[in-house]
């Protein structure tokens, strides 16, 4: 008996199907290439300035034009189109109008690159493998960034060369003065590294719980990995010290404590922690911060308290609308603190905001924040995580905390690297609920 031909019906249909396989295939391939760019580009983003922010542009390029309803849809969802119109219209009420749409640039861009880094997140598929890998780039990443900064410490403290950046071979590290005895490294200003190093710090410790995780459980994973990841630890240590911030101080001791409650059952994450603990407080005591012996007015800093204060006269003034972003330095009267002809910013981002943009928009932007890290902590005590999941979140939560904290004293978002990377941390911390609950029902399909 010949076979039975096939219907014209079913004949018409089967290239459609082949193409729609073609089309999957294309689809899966390109976001995984995406979700690569990515990884890439945080690996390099902190010592190769300019490949990575060419990176992160073509990121969010390729993200909108691939899912540029979803990146609207979040960001109308989660609210930072409304906090967008806010930042507009203070904007537009400026003093300094100029500046002040000028500064926009620190933040509308960096809105939508999150809405982008959520869809990469929850539509590549094997997000929590993309976790890791963009983990362990940040964690490669740190060590050119603290490994310049140690040589540089060593060449200030044992030669006589103290402006590092008159030399042909090392000038093109640096962007701004960098002679003195803290350290610069790649970033302009020592408090920029000190925030970089906490944020690279959270990351790390989030890493070294899953890799030693691996290790007790004797599950395979390349040899490199924890060498590698303790070599990072180190140097970050050493870097922060050497940095002279006594804002990285405090964020990376509570960091310390944090991964030693959160991982009490790894013996070996407890014991580093605590060593990491004991070291920089001693360091503290026994040699000072960046060259300054501990005293009171060190840790209380009346400088800060000034800066407060003024920011607090320029929220009374407008309190709605602000008086425009980049315009506390421009109103900022010479002299007003002694000895100082100019300040950028008040050294706290919520009162510069409060004072630039006004007390709603501050508001809007902490709760839009405070959810996401909200959402993202009471996925991590209510959901069964594996331990390996765990530690990638606890390490990215580490380092949107140590950014966050180190921005109650100081503030570093006009440098483009330390923005992205805290960009993408939240970024991560809003898509954990979402991939919590995937995996819980892929386990239950299992069960």
């Amino acid at each position: 008996m010949g076979h039975l031909p096939v219907p014209i019906e079913t004949r018409r249909l089967l290239p459609l199907s082949c193409l729609s396989q073609r089309e999957d295939f294309i689809d899966s391939v390109s976001k995984r290439l995406l979700a690569m760019v990515v990884g890439v580009t945080l690996g390099i983003l902190p010592w190769a300035v300019f490949p990575g922010l060419a990176g992160l542009l073509m990121v969010l390029l390729v993200g909108v034009a691939w899912q540029w309803q979803a990146v609207v849809a979040a960001l109308y969802r989660q609210g930072w189109l409304g906090l967008g119109g806010l930042l507009l219209l203070s904007s537009a009420l400026a003093v300094h109008r100029q500046e002040a749409w000028l500064q926009l640039v620190h933040f509308l861009p960096f809105f939508v690159l999150w809405g982008v880094i959520v869809q990469v997140i929850t539509m590549t598929p094997r997000p929590w493998l993309w976790l890791e890998r963009w983990a362990l780039a940040m964690t490669w990443g740190s060590i050119p960034v603290t490994t310049i900064a140690l040589g540089e410490f060593l060449v200030k403290r044992y030669t006589s060369f103290r402006d590092l950046s008159a030399y042909p071979l090392l000038d093109w590290l640096y962007i701004g003065e960098i002679s003195g005895h803290r350290i610069y490294a790649v970033f302009d200003n020592p408090n920029i590294l000190a925030n970089y190093l906490v944020i690279a710090l959270g990351i790390t410790l989030g890493m070294l719980w899953q890799t030693l995780d691996h290790c007790h459980r004797r599950l395979p994973q390349p040899a490199y990995r924890l060498p590698l990841v303790l070599t990072s630890l180190m140097l970050i240590l050493a870097a922060l010290v050497y940095a002279g911030s006594r804002n990285s101080y405090w964020v990376a001791m509570v960091q310390l404590l944090l991964v030693v409650i959160a991982a009490r059952r790894q013996r070996w994450l407890l014991l580093m922690g605590g060593l990491g603990l004991v070291a920089i407080a001693s360091s503290a005591v026994l040699f000072g911060i960046g060259g300054r012996q501990l005293s009171w007015e060190l840790l209380v800093d009346p400088i800060r308290l000034d800066l407060w204060r003024l920011a607090l006269e320029m929220i009374t003034q407008a309190p709605l609308w602000g008086v425009g972003l980049g315009n506390y330095k421009l109103l900022y009267v010479p002299g007003s603190i002694a000895g100082y002809s100019s300040f950028g910013h008040p050294h706290n981002l919520w009162l510069m905001l409060a004072a630039e943009v006004g007390i709603p928009a501050t508001v809007l932007f902490t709760g839009i924040v405070g959810r996401m890290c909200y959402g993202s902590l009471a996925s991590w005590i209510n959901q069964a995580y594996p331990a390996q999941h765990r530690a990638l979140i606890t390490g990215y939560g580490l380092a949107f905390l140590g950014t966050t904290l180190f921005s109650g004293a100081d503030v570093t978002l006009f440098d483009p690297r330390i923005n992205a990377l805290g960009w993408v941390s939240l970024a991560v911390l809003y898509a954990i609920p979402r991939l919590g609950h995937l995996l819980s029902s892929n386990l239950s399909k299992l069960t």
